[in-house]
């Protein structure tokens, strides 16, 4: 009988006196007016570990059907206390199964709500985890997203927030050992929220890196999707989808076929918008068709004070 391995990511409660929205990144406003929500913006000054920081066993389960186990550990194996994570994001190298990477949003110190690009890797199916630190230690990013291409080289997207009002900007990392090593990213325009998938159809766009956001959070507007044809050596120019899809996801169909889907608003379901040009990289991108799918409601969360 096989054993499944389920991946654990301790996430711990970040105790702070301001409102609840200031971790929320939606709201049940309309469409027009998503601009309002709270964004992914530093807050607290970035704080170090705690002084003689203490460890406790990293948490494991095991039964005869799978196996649970802590991901943000020590060289030792141990739980790291004082420190956080959440947001986890996961991609599994399709030449060695074995290989895995995890991304998530690290505070180094639970009474800062300052997070940085936190990531782990395992060689061995996932019964033990590395986490080196971060990719930019001392750097604010958020909203990790990760993904795989064909050769097993892994790719991190990550948001970070400058200037005041913030402008939101992403790059994207990539790692061709496994997620021991990172190089030093490229800019993908990006904002908040962004997605990232990578298309692994075996037809003429495998390879190609796919990214959309949020127009209203936008660092290129009016556009708000972007593509790299060089294995993200480079991202292309920001253009717009139709009917403005946002906190959606993306897709690669069987036949390199585009799919971006997300919110259509306060009084909508979502919207799926269709690229059958996207993949190839003679070609702009263009839009085959959007369409309205009705959910019998819409997407929404409240933000509290």
């Amino acid at each position: 009988m096989k054993k499944y391995a389920t991946l654990f990511l301790v996430l711990s409660v970040i105790l702070a006196t301001r409102p609840a929205s200031s971790f929320a990144q939606t709201g049940n406003l309309p469409k027009d007016q998503k601009f309002l929500l709270h964004q992914e913006v530093p807050h607290d000054a970035y704080l170090p570990p705690p002084a003689n920081q203490m460890t406790s066993p990293g948490y494991q389960y095991r039964s005869s059907e799978f196996f649970t186990v802590q991901v943000n550990v020590d060289s030792n194996g141990n739980n790291i206390i004082g420190d956080a994570a959440n947001e986890p994001s996961i991609a599994i190298d399709p030449t060695d199964p074995n290989k895995m990477v995890i991304g998530w949003r690290q505070f180094d110190n639970i009474n800062s709500d300052f997070r940085q690009a936190g990531y782990g890797y395992t060689t061995d199916g996932g019964l033990s985890w590395t986490f080196p630190g971060k990719i930019n230690p001392g750097v604010f990013r958020s909203d990790p997203v990760l993904d795989y291409d064909t050769a097993g080289n892994f790719y991190y997207n990550s948001l970070t927030a400058s200037g005041n009002p913030e402008i939101y900007t992403t790059k994207v990392y990539k790692s061709t050992d496994g997620g021991a090593g990172w190089d030093a990213g490229v800019d993908a325009h990006g904002g908040d929220k962004q997605w990232m998938t990578i298309d692994r159809s075996g037809g003429i766009g495998t390879g190609n890196i796919y990214s959309s956001w949020t127009s209203n959070f936008s660092s290129c507007l009016p556009g708000f999707f972007t593509r790299s044809i060089d294995d993200g050596a480079s991202f292309q120019n920001c253009i717009v989808i139709p009917d403005d899809p946002y906190w959606g996801t993306m897709t690669v169909g069987p036949d390199g076929e585009l799919y971006v889907v997300g919110s259509a608003g306060y009084n909508g379901g979502l919207v799926v918008a269709k690229s059958t040009t996207a993949q190839n990289t003679a070609s702009a991108v263009t839009w085959d068709l959007s369409a309205l799918v009705d959910i019998d409601g819409y997407i929404t969360s409240v933000l509290t004070n």
